[in-house]
């Protein structure tokens, strides 16, 4: 399959040392790639999950395990990868994007166990209809009610990943404030006249405040004392 051979191949260039001939950019880019695969087999996992009405039926079964088996292998692929980026960087930018990838990796496996535990649950109540409800009217109401079951877990879903939504844009905002931080500290370490002219203005400014609040004041207490007294 599709999914086996991009495994092998994964694995292949891994096991012949491709990965530890990559440079920092391309290992970046190669955690990219595996984190859009892996983020690709988690929508497919779910939809199976929602598509399935027998999950515990042979070719079904078959899919799901093939899937799940292949995201177990680009978690290991993304383990290795951020190793071996932990070894080579130096910069603090370069670090704050590792921990966003190790990030996004917990929020893989989260998912992966939330669909794991959803699929142990419809294989247990399949066999609970199995044993209780062996007539087509039972059946049907089991169906209805699994069907149910799903649609809420789609609620929940949706509202999940939306919040995921919302922590990746923070995070990316987080990301561009912390490249601006460091743009900002990199030209003061090698200009430091910019930052000592810098921190002249903000001074002189902050004691032209206080001259201009102080002439305020008096004008103030002068207008009162001679309208009211």
């Amino acid at each position: 399959s599709t999914w086996g051979q991009n495994i092998l191949s994964n694995h292949f260039m891994s096991q012949q040392g491709h990965y530890r001939s990559l440079g920092v950019d391309s290992t970046r880019s190669e955690i990219v790639r595996l984190e859009k695969l892996t983020e690709n087999d988690i929508k497919l996992l779910r939809r199976l999950c929602n598509e399935a009405d027998t999950p515990d039926e042979e070719s079904g079964s078959l899919k799901i395990t093939e899937v799940i088996n292949v995201i177990h292998s680009y978690f290991g692929l993304l383990e290795e990868l951020h190793d071996l980026m932990a070894e080579r960087i130096t910069s603090t930018l370069d670090k704050h994007k590792l921990q966003q990838h190790k990030s996004n990796l917990a929020e893989f496996r989260t998912d992966l166990q939330q669909l794991e535990r959803r699929i142990s649950e419809h294989l247990r109540r399949n066999q609970l209809i199995g044993k209780r409800l062996p007539d087509k009217g039972g059946e049907m109401s089991a169906r209805r009610e699994r069907n149910s079951i799903l649609a809420c877990e789609d609620v929940a879903g949706a509202a999940i990943q939306q919040a995921l939504a919302t922590q990746e844009a923070l995070a990316r905002q987080q990301d561009t404030i912390f490249r601006i931080q460091n743009s900002t500290d990199t030209v003061n370490q090698r200009f430091p006249l910019i930052g000592t002219l810098v921190d002249m203005i903000s001074r002189k400014k902050q004691r032209n405040d206080i001259i201009m609040a102080v002439w305020v004041g008096l004008l103030l207490w002068l207008f009162v004392y001679f309208v009211f007294l």
